[in-house]
């Protein structure tokens, strides 16, 4: 400022061989308590601003269809290839739920045809 360097109040105390300024200890412990509860505050209110964005999320959502093996289910197979109109089936079916393959993936035999499908 003015053509002087400016010091830092870090260098200021270094040079002049004071470790401590008066209430700066005070200071400190106060701003660290209040660091805390404001880490804890912010902690506590995105934990409950997460369990708003779930069921503002989860609102629309339904986890209430399970198949197991046995059940009769319609396949979805989108029909594909040259001439294809979006008026033809995409919907195929009745077929027989025969195993699990996984994560919403299960092995299907067509009830009209008995073939096996793969997992779909």
């Amino acid at each position: 400022m003015m053509g002087r360097r400016l010091r830092t109040p870090n260098e200021l105390l270094r040079t002049a061989g004071v470790t401590q300024v008066g209430e700066f200890a005070e200071y400190h412990r106060k701003l660290v308590r209040q660091m805390a509860q404001c880490a804890a505050a912010a902690k506590t209110a995105l934990a409950k601003d997460q369990l708003h964005r779930e069921k503002y999320y989860n609102r629309r959502e339904r986890h209430t269809t399970e198949f197991g093996v046995g059940d009769l289910v319609w396949v979805l197979r989108p029909p594909r290839g040259k001439g294809i109109t979006k008026l033809s089936h995409q919907w195929v079916g009745p077929a027989l739920i025969t195993e699990d393959a996984g994560f919403d993936n299960w092995r299907v035999v067509h009830e009209d045809t008995r073939a096996p499908r793969g997992a779909l």
